[in-house]
């Protein structure tokens, strides 16, 4: 199963090759999945104006 579309892949090569286009598309808004040798490894998303630990309450992942 997969969860993202893979238009939003890049392999590691072409995202050091492309760097400020992908960041381009992260700040539009985009998830983008970094893949080595076509396993996904990380994803680059944008950062709210939000602070982190604030995220992470409002997400359930920790408590005040």
């Amino acid at each position: 199963m997969t969860l993202h579309a893979r238009d939003d892949e890049v392999g590691v090569r072409e995202l050091h090759d492309r760097l400020s286009e992908y960041l381009d598309r992260v700040e539009r808004g985009s998830d983008v999945v970094v893949t080595r040798r076509g396993r996904p490894i990380a994803r680059l998303s944008s950062m709210e104006g939000d602070d982190a630990l604030e995220d992470l309450i409002r997400r359930g992942l920790v408590t005040a």
